[in-house]
């Protein structure tokens, strides 16, 4: 046997790769070799992960080593032992330390140590926001970056100089770090140990109003945006600050490629659907479903051969008109068009991958626009999705990449009557033959094409 560790049935979250699913990795000479499903266990360690989770190492943004100066509390040796027992192969270790890390000497320090004496844990240290976190005079923020650090932060201690705030984002934002900011106001607080409430009172103990925090939050957030600078506001505990705080998606961290309708008609009905909540009326149940997305993996079990059709199983909103656009949006099934009986007579031969292209082109039909062809797809496990039965859509658990293909084949009741999109897996038994399945995301993003 040798020293490779076969980690096997756990739930693997990739977000990188695009996987989440249960699946077996292969780890050998500390690295990962493999990620797949019903990996060869010969001749290695086996290690049963079912019903746990298998991800990357998690990264704590806030922890306090404690080191130099205070090492009867902490240090970096006991603290990154913990991290990595933990889980944790990154940790952020803020500056309240004895001399404080408020220079590039205290930070070259945290380094050293963590390299040398440290359990393989990265570290990453946050630097100081002013001198001895006074609150007066800035720190030497450029070179701490030298040294390493990735943010600064007076941590536990708020900057109530605003203008020393607004001068400190611009110094961070110049040296590519950010501020983490204690959002509280000291005078607020005074002798306050607890939040000021029904249980403070009845306790007799001095409340902290939350005013104390919702005021610098609000001080913080307008800082930022006048200045245009990023803001990190730590360990928010009050229901105004996080009020306070905007709520804004940046097009570069919308979630795209993992919400999809299932067909353009839940789409045209899910505004007036959702105007009877708590209660859906849409009289829809979905009642299975199966789901296929491009073979990023290399796993072989699980996969087929898929052909997916944009026009499938639409009345209304079509991309080819030749399928006859009915101008009315109903409920989708294999028949709402001409396009699925065309597909299992005229171009039957199709389902052959290797004569896919030359049949649809024959048939005037488009790669990209009206049809994706996808060699050995893989089948997503319920894991990997979930799914809303009465309004209609799906949501992946991990980004599909743009140049990935999604596609479906489902069944549901409506007013009583069972209607079924694509061809389920058992439809077609003969794995040489593809099937022919909705296309909810091809590999071409254009609005001229209506998924």
């Amino acid at each position: 046997m040798d020293n490779s560790i076969l980690i096997r049935g756990g739930r693997v979250i990739d977000p990188k790769n695009g996987i989440d699913a249960v699946m077996d990795v292969l780890v050998r000479d500390g690295k990962i070799a493999c990620v797949g499903e019903n990996l060869s266990a010969e001749g290695v360690q086996v290690m049963d992960a079912a019903g746990k989770v298998v991800a990357p190492g998690f990264i704590d943004m806030h922890c306090h080593l404690r080191d130099p100066g205070q090492e009867y509390k902490e240090d970096i040796v006991s603290g990154t032992r913990a991290a990595a027992r933990g889980g944790f192969t990154g940790v952020c270790c803020m500056p309240n330390t004895h001399p404080v890390n408020d220079c590039a000497a205290v930070t070259r320090y945290i380094l050293e140590k963590a390299e040398t004496q440290g359990s393989g844990v990265h570290v990453y240290p946050v630097g100081a926001v002013s001198k001895g976190l006074e609150g007066k005079e800035m720190a030497e923020i450029g070179r701490m970056k030298q040294a390493g650090i990735i943010a600064i932060s007076d941590d536990g201690r708020p900057v109530t100089n605003s203008n020393l705030l607004r001068l400190a984002m611009q110094y961070a934002d110049h040296f590519g770090v950010f501020i983490m900011s204690h959002s509280e106001d000291k005078s607020l607080v005074g002798d306050g140990v607890m939040n000021e409430g029904f249980m403070s009172t009845k306790l007799g103990l001095p409340g902290i109003t939350r005013a104390a925090e919702e005021v610098m939050v609000a001080r913080d957030i307008l800082v930022a945006e006048a200045e245009g600078k990023r803001i990190h506001l730590c360990h928010l505990s009050t229901k105004g600050g996080v009020q306070l705080t905007p709520f804004e998606i940046d097009v570069s961290n919308y979630e795209e490629n993992r919400h999809f309708f299932l067909a353009h008609y839940f789409r045209s009905t899910y505004d007036k659907a959702m105007q009877s909540l708590p209660n859906l009326t849409t009289g829809v149940k979905l009642n299975r479903i199966e789901v296929w997305v491009t073979n990023v993996t290399g796993v072989t079990t699980n996969t087929r051969n898929i052909i997916a059709l944009t026009d499938l199983a639409e009345s209304s909103t079509l991309h080819n008109p030749r399928w006859g656009d009915s101008g009315m949006q109903q409920p989708p099934h294999n028949a709402a068009n001409g396009e699925y009986q065309t597909m299992v007579t005229t171009n039957a031969t199709a389902r052959d991958i290797d004569a896919t292209t030359a049949t649809m082109e024959g048939d005037n039909l488009e790669g990209g626009a009206d049809y994706e062809k996808i060699e050995r797809a893989r089948q997503l496990s319920s894991s990997e999705y979930t799914v809303n039965e009465a309004l209609g859509y799906i949501s992946l658990r991990t980004n599909l990449q743009p140049d990935q293909v999604l596609a479906v084949a489902y069944e549901y009741t409506y007013g009583g009557q069972v209607y079924q999109v694509g061809e389920f897996s058992g439809d077609i038994t003969s794995t040489d033959q593809s099937l022919y399945v909705k296309m909810l995301k091809g590999t071409t993003a254009s609005p001229n094409v209506p998924m």
